[in-house]
């Protein structure tokens, strides 16, 4: 029996290699024989100031450039169950960002998920928590 095409398929391919499968009928995405790299496309990274927030919403790289060491700092709430945003502290290894409590800040470990400068932290949304959760 012949396999009926699926008209809402999608298939991204050089020629050579498949990078890209979308099959609907299954409910089914694939990405093979490449990488998926993810950026943020603002310029400059903002600095979040004492109390400020970090956006979130379609934002998979979430850069920060402190001017100096802030607490207080929220990070937006997810928009998805199992959204992921990676927050990178771009500032001088003493800028840290350290985050609200847990119910203000929307990260579970409020304050003791701090965010010194010159690294990165992967935070995984919970929506039945409604909290930013450490990935490792």
């Amino acid at each position: 029996m012949a396999q009926i095409p699926n008209p809402n398929a999608q298939t991204v391919s050089d020629g050579l290699n498949t990078y890209w499968n979308v099959d609907t009928q299954n409910k089914h995405a694939q990405l093979t024989n490449a990488d998926l790299s993810v950026s943020q496309s603002s310029g400059a990274a903002p600095d979040p100031g004492a109390g400020g927030t970090i956006a979130t919403a379609g934002v998979v790289v979430a850069r920060v450039n402190p001017a100096a060491a802030r607490t207080g700092v929220i990070l937006q709430p997810g928009t998805q169950p199992g959204q992921m945003c990676l927050v990178v502290n771009e500032a001088a290894a003493a800028n840290s960002i350290t985050w609200a409590a847990a119910g203000t800040s929307n990260v579970a470990d409020g304050a003791g998920a701090a965010l010194a400068g010159l690294t990165s932290r992967l935070f995984v949304w919970d929506s039945f928590t409604s909290l930013w959760y450490r990935a490792a």
